[in-house]
């Protein structure tokens, strides 16, 4: 007998009323159809859920990430975001070993922008960056956090950006609300 091969499986799932008006909501808001976002959350939690076993990852609410910063000092706020810097370089690295190209900047900072914006973690309200004329980039965001946390992704960015792409950070401005970054390529 040949044994059939399917393309798909159909499977009920059993919501309760607010489940099903954020599925529509969700749906009808990024013209989607609903098994489309049951599918993309489906694969999106399965992978979070790896990812957090395979490297041993804690979320933290922005609430208390926001008190922790405001209670550190600048030397702590610097330390834990060398600290993550380095931890991200070092998995960054493992991962594109064996790739030639290793990682594009224009990947990364769209991978990472998004992950850090309202799309994503929503850790920052906006977040974005441009390149100018003379290859500079500048990195820009709004977010409802502390100075601290400028503080502390200006700390991890910075690190990143010379050790993976050979930008230098050569501007900031930070405040309680906001950032903005300015590297430029690391003259050989």
């Amino acid at each position: 007998m040949k044994e059939e091969s399917k393309k798909s499986h159909a499977f009920g799932v059993r919501l309760n009323n607010k489940q099903y008006e954020n599925l529509l909501d969700f749906s009808h808001e990024f013209h989607l159809k609903k098994s489309q976002v049951l599918k993309k959350a489906f694969d999106e939690w399965i992978a979070l859920k790896k990812s957090f076993m395979d490297e041993n990852i804690i979320l933290i609410s922005k609430a208390l990430f926001q008190e922790i910063l405001a209670i550190i000092s600048d030397d702590e706020i610097i330390r834990i975001g060398q600290m993550m810097a380095n931890n991200f370089i070092s998995r960054l690295h493992f991962k594109f070993m064996n790739n030639e190209g290793g990682i594009k900047m224009l990947d990364f900072l769209d991978r990472a922008l998004i992950n850090l914006g309202p799309e994503g973690h929503a850790w920052f309200n906006d977040i974005s960056f441009k390149f100018l004329d003379n290859r500079e980039i500048v990195i820009f965001g709004s977010h409802s956090i502390n100075k601290n946390f400028s503080k502390y992704i200006k700390t991890v960015l910075h690190p990143i950006m010379k050790e993976l792409f050979k930008y230098k950070l050569i501007d900031s401005h930070i405040s309680n609300n906001t950032i903005e970054l300015k590297f430029i390529p690391i003259q050989d």
